[in-house]
């Protein structure tokens, strides 16, 4: 199945503003490590995520920027929760784009936003391409770096 290509929108300002605000306060920028298969040990994953009850919310950040809103299945639901939970998710270019556009507006998770930024543009280095070989193996330069932003994103989210 080939991958979808992404045209970016540039919504309004204050959708933007608002987007910031709803990030700053109910967003989640996350990287994640996963075994690969492809005989470089591991690669990152990366995303946002906005969770909220209101479906509404989420709608609305989707009918402007994209992405996809999911519902949590009744494993990942909070254990005290009354009520059913739902998370905006975005991935890959839409990522650096949304990024790139809150940026300027965020105030809680802009150094967040800052180290998803740099581990968005390393992805977008052409040093991992599919070729006659297979997928060729990113270098060790670029895990390392992305190992770093990996850990500095971590240590953020911790509280103590």
């Amino acid at each position: 199945m080939p991958k979808s290509i992404y045209i970016p929108v540039i919504p309004s300002r204050d959708a933007i503003i608002y987007l910031a605000a709803i990030v700053d306060g109910e967003g989640c920028l996350c990287i994640s490590k996963h075994k690969s298969n492809h005989n470089r040990g591991y690669n990152h994953q990366v995303r946002l995520e906005v969770s909220n009850t209101d479906k509404r919310l989420l709608d609305w950040i989707q009918e402007r920027f994209g992405g996809r809103v999911a519902i949590y299945t009744h494993a990942q639901q909070p254990k005290n929760s009354r009520q059913t939970s739902y998370r905006w998710i975005c991935e890959g270019k839409r990522l650096t784009h949304i990024c790139e556009l809150i940026h300027p507006f965020s105030v809680i998770k802009k150094e967040q936003i800052d180290i998803m930024l740099k581990i968005r543009y390393s992805m977008q280095k052409p040093t991992s391409h599919k070729g006659k070989q297979g997928i060729q193996p990113v270098l060790q330069s670029e895990l390392d770096l992305r190992d770093d932003l990996f850990l500095k994103l971590k240590h953020l989210h911790c509280r103590s």
